[in-house]
């Protein structure tokens, strides 16, 4: 009888490779720290003797430039604001009205400037472009005044109107000023085009003609701070699975993926570059923003998976807060799963992500550590029932 594959995930090395992609500062694709991580995880994987390939995709870079927003009135008034990702440029000057998700009709917002903080950026601008508003700004309710950038949307265009994003205090305080028909007045300027980026991959078991299982995170990250969770956590969980899988029996294929936070372009590149191999997947593992100490874990599995999944989290003890069925449409599983493969994917809540406070701090190497073991039993037991 063959001795069962027992993985033994590092405490510290996980810590140590989150903590060494955070000092490489903001990720953002085409910048000079997405560079670096890039260049990080090829050398660590040259270090660790394993054979991988890149592979090109070409996406729409965005490169975000001057944010404005000024308070019209007597005395005018500055408000600190970010661009969103595939903003549209320009200046605008309207009456600005805030809206809850369901009041972006455009009834409300047609020429307006509209203060919303009831949906995520790429629900709401969509919707308020769609129904005539001349500009958009996002807020938040975080404690502190901190800005959560996002992307005006995953479709990978760029949008109509100008649109920013701003703290949570300047949002109570606009949110009052809304009442009022007061006028602002927005001005954003950014820079797109075509660039080229890499999917870095690994197969491990190349010639084994068992069933395939890949596991996919993204390096990419938003453009402030060291987002530790979004996706440093993600990134160091599966450079310490291939690591401790090297030399399992198993036919895996890790996806260290680009340009996620632009629309999942990486992902979606690979997919259609193997369409076929795609479509004899067993399934496939998503290893984004998977711990914090700050919120609740998260599994999205498509319906095919649940029973597995909630076995392997009975016998490992492993507390499950939330269970998305199917997942959601937020990560690099999506294009997978539109072609029928069942999908994993473990994620955590971060009231942070997108901010500047998406720091090391908040994910303990205990936690990334029980986190990037249950994934790797995950594998194993989706890989043993392929086999059998």
């Amino acid at each position: 009888m063959a001795t069962p594959f027992i993985p033994s995930v590092s405490m510290d090395r996980l810590q140590g490779t989150l903590f060494d992609i955070c000092l490489l500062g903001p990720r953002w694709q085409g910048s000079e720290g997405e560079a670096k991580v890039r260049a990080y995880i090829e050398r660590t994987l040259k270090q660790s003797e394993l054979i991988y390939k890149r592979e090109e995709f070409e996406y729409l870079a965005f490169e975000p430039g001057l944010a404005d927003l000024v308070i019209k009135g007597s005395p005018q008034r500055k408000v600190d604001c970010e661009v969103l990702a595939y903003s549209g440029s320009g200046v605008v000057e309207a009456e600005m009205v805030y809206a809850s998700g369901e009041e972006l009709t455009s009834s409300v917002v047609e020429g307006k400037i509209v203060l919303t903080d009831a949906l995520k950026s790429y629900q709401a601008y969509p919707r308020a472009a769609e129904n005539g508003a001349a500009g958009f700004i996002i807020g938040n309710n975080l404690e502190q005044n901190l800005l959560r950038v996002g992307a005006t949307n995953y479709e990978g265009q760029i949008g109509n109107i100008p649109g920013i994003a701003i703290g949570s205090k300047d949002t109570q305080f606009l949110k009052e000023l809304a009442t009022q028909e007061i006028k602002v007045r927005i001005e954003v300027v950014a820079h797109t085009k075509k660039e080229v980026g890499w999917n870095l991959i690994v197969s491990l078991k190349e010639n084994s003609v068992e069933p395939e299982i890949i596991i996919c995170s993204h390096y990419d990250s938003m453009w402030l701070g060291p987002h530790a969770f979004d996706n440093a956590s993600g990134t160091a969980a599966i450079l310490e699975l291939i690591r401790v899988l090297k030399d399992s029996p198993y036919h895996l294929t890790f996806l260290l993926c680009g340009a996620e936070e632009l629309g999942f372009w990486g992902s979606k590149a690979f997919v259609n570059q193997h369409v076929e191999k795609c479509r004899k997947l067993r399934a496939v593992v998503c290893l984004d923003g998977i711990c914090s100490d700050l919120g609740s874990v998260e599994v999205g599995a498509t319906e095919n998976l649940v029973p597995i999944l909630r076995e392997i989290a009975r016998k490992r003890n492993f507390r499950v807060d939330q269970w998305s069925i199917p997942p959601r449409p937020n990560s690099d599983h999506l294009f997978f799963e539109k072609m029928g493969v069942p999908v994993f994917w473990l994620t955590s809540m971060d009231p942070f992500y997108h901010t500047a406070a998406d720091v090391p701090e908040h994910v303990s190497k205990e936690k990334l550590a029980r986190h990037t073991d249950f994934a790797a039993h995950v594998i194993m037991s989706l890989a043993d029932k392929a086999m059998s």
